[in-house]
Parts: structure tokens; C-alpha cells; sequence
């Protein structure tokens, strides 16, 4: 769905709505918990906001730390209650980077993860695949901000600051073809 993002999350998003799980964990297929989040469920909580490490390497697991590579220090939502099938979920039209969660979910009270529940963002974690991504973004760049433009030019930089994954993984790092 890659260019056709905001359709594809809505779909899937309604899908887990219907469900009728209580919570929703909206990651990409890239992406995996460092540990089992289960542990952070709180019957208080409404949402639940995740660091994102960009790995460059996985064997050993090394993250990239520089530039537009910042994901880390900022942590963001990614698991929400289910707010129910009343819920008239709203998106954005953006086809690139629109977003993991509707634009009009509200929450009142979030907890933070703790480091050791960081997700890991796969996607460049060889040469390949972060070529492979570079031409992705390439192909679609009209539909980049000239920020997101700089940013997917960076992918393919000659110098990167990498650094060791301070956290322990519970899961095997694997990147499945």
C-alpha cells in the first residue's frame, strides 16, 4: 500500500476496532516490541507512548543516532484503547506518513514505556533494505514535505552515527523476506 498509506490504516484500524480487543497496538510490519508490552496495560490508562529505535544492524543490534535519526528520544503513541465500533474514525489524505492512529482519537491519560519496552523500527537494518527504502521514497517524493524529502535522503548518508541498543531484546531480531 505504499503511497496509499491513510486507506490501508483505516482498514486495518476498523478491522481492530472490530475485534473488540481492548487494546490496539498499530505498528507497521517492520516494527517489533523489545519485550512483551502486555506487562504496561493499566485499566487507567487510555493510551500507551513507545520510543522508536531505527536499527541500522542487527546482528549486533546497533541504532542510527544522528540527524533526522531521532526517533528514540521522543516517545510517541502507538497502542490505544479500543475506543469502540460508535468511534466515526477520521484520517488524514496524505498517502506517505499519514499517521499510525486517526487523526480525532482523543486521550486523557497516556503512560510513558519505560526504555526496555522501545520499539524497533527494522526497515533499514541492512544496505538493501535501506536502499530499497531510498527508492521508495524516491518514487513518491510529491508526496513528501520538503522535510520528509531531506529525511528519505538521508537513508543512503555515507556517515552515520550508530550506536550499541541499550536494551535487552526478549525476541529473536530477524528480518523476515
Amino acid at each position: 500500500m505504499w503511497g496509499a498509506e491513510s486507506s490501508a490504516r483505516q482498514e486495518l484500524w476498523r478491522l481492530g476496532v472490530a475485534s473488540g480487543a481492548t487494546w490496539l497496538f498499530v505498528l507497521d510490519a517492520d516494527m517489533v516490541p523489545a519485550c512483551d508490552p502486555r506487562k504496561l496495560l493499566h485499566p487507567s490508562a487510555d493510551a500507551v507512548a513507545f520510543r522508536l529505535f531505527d536499527l541500522w544492524n542487527l546482528h549486533p543490534p546497533l541504532y542510527r543516532d544522528d540527524g533526522y535519526w531521532r526517533a528514540h528520544a521522543v516517545p510517541r503513541t502507538w497502542m490505544v484503547k479500543n475506543p469502540g465500533p460508535g468511534f466515526a474514525d477520521a484520517w488524514p489524505e496524505r498517502g506517505i506518513h499519514c499517521g499510525h492512529l486517526p487523526l480525532n482519537i482523543e486521550i486523557e491519560r497516556q503512560i510513558f514505556a519505560p526504555l526496555e519496552h522501545s520499539l524497533l523500527h527494522l526497515a533499514y537494518s541492512d544496505k538493501d533494505s535501506r536502499a530499497a527504502k531510498a527508492e521508495q521514497y524516491a518514487a513518491k517524493a510529491m508526496q513528501l514535505t520538503q522535510m520528509e524529502q531531506q529525511h528519505a535522503a538521508s537513508i543512503t548518508d555515507s556517515f552515520v552515527k550508530l550506536k550499541p541498543l541499550p536494551i535487552p531484546v526478549e525476541y529473536p531480531l530477524r528480518k523476515e523476506v
